[in-house]
């Protein structure tokens, strides 16, 4: 009986060798003439947000390097977690991948129990970009610095508008922090992503609002909106004098967002060098730095293990952020 179970247990070894075997093999052989098909890289925000634009500025470059489409499919909702979730229930086969801020991977999970998927349900690819954000008001408001914004507030306490990114972004929980070191009270109002913050500032429906970078400088020059103070760790040349948060005595928001692409995690090692491998090479391409930087990004190249890393770091900062600033939702 002994050398029964002991040759049963060798057999199983052997079974359980040749599956790893196959499926190294498959993932090599899938990766051989990868891709076949186009890949659809899906953003959690609208058509004509700052992710769409870059991701289609992305795509353009893999499209170049692969000789195959790229496809950006806009799935914005749930907080990031519509898209983010949809890709962590692809198919393991790379040609479903997401464009993630740095939140629908990280910040997402620590502060909605209920979501759909976790950040482990999806492998990392590459580090993208740094997204710097600017606390922004409409220039009708007479408003003219930070300090001039909590007074105001505070003479009209849960009347004041401020728009952010959308539920569980960095931007609505940054809002909320800032409202609580100026012991002032905002209406926060979600947006699903910047550009509607932006609109909405445009047409004077908010009085400020958690907006990007990219075309604001010539908003600030005709008057129609005016940068306050930078979400990031330094200055950004676009923007040379507007100080940061941290510069303005708010050690609290030194956050800082990204984007990284990601896959299913399954999703063959082959499959997510080959488009390592690309990224790397797109992202250094002079004329589309300058176009990323144009949108106000800042080109941020990894590889799928320092993306790995930074997420690793993320999610241990946030959980000690978050233990010492609980956020009222």
């Amino acid at each position: 009986m002994h050398s029964i179970g002991v040759a049963n247990r060798a057999a199983r070894a052997v079974i359980v060798a040749a599956a790893c075997l196959l499926t190294l093999v498959a993932g090599r052989v899938a990766a051989a003439d990868y891709p076949t098909r186009p890949v659809s890289i899906l953003v959690p925000f609208p058509a004509g947000s700052m992710t769409d634009v870059f991701t289609r500025l992305l795509s353009e470059g893999l499209q170049n390097e692969f000789g195959r489409n790229f496809v950006v499919e806009p799935k914005p909702g749930g907080g990031m977690a519509v898209a983010a979730g949809f890709v962590a229930r692809a198919p393991k086969d790379g040609y479903t991948l997401l464009l993630a801020p740095a939140a629908s991977v990280t910040l997402n999970e620590l502060v909605n129990p209920n979501l759909p998927y976790r950040g482990a349900d999806l492998a990392p690819i590459a580090l993208l970009a740094v997204v710097p954000q600017v606390l922004t008001v409409r220039g009708s408001l007479p408003v003219r610095s930070l300090a001039e914004l909590s007074a105001y507030a505070k003479a009209r306490p849960g009347n004041v508008t401020l728009g952010n990114g959308g539920v569980n972004t960095l931007t609505e929980i940054a809002a909320k922090l800032l409202a609580e070191d100026l012991s002032a009270s905002f209406n926060h109002i979600p947006y699903n992503g910047s550009a509607g913050v932006r609109a909405a500032m445009l047409a004077n429906q908010i009085d400020a609002g958690m907006d990007v970078i990219g075309g604001l400088p010539e908003y600030a020059r005709e008057g129609k909106l005016v940068p306050l103070a930078l979400l990031a760790r330094q200055r950004h040349p676009a923007l040379p004098e507007v100080k940061t948060l941290l510069e303005l005595g708010h050690p609290r928001l030194d956050r800082e967002g990204w984007y990284g692409l990601m896959a299913p995690v399954g999703t063959p090692r082959e499959i997510i060098d080959l488009l390592n491998a690309a990224v790397a090479r797109v992202l250094k391409n002079p004329n589309l730095v300058e176009r990323i930087t144009t949108l106000g990004l800042q080109e941020r190249y990894g590889s799928a293990e320092e993306l790995a890393d930074v997420i690793s770091r993320d999610m241990k900062a946030w959980r000690a952020f978050l233990a010492a600033n609980p956020i009222t939702k």
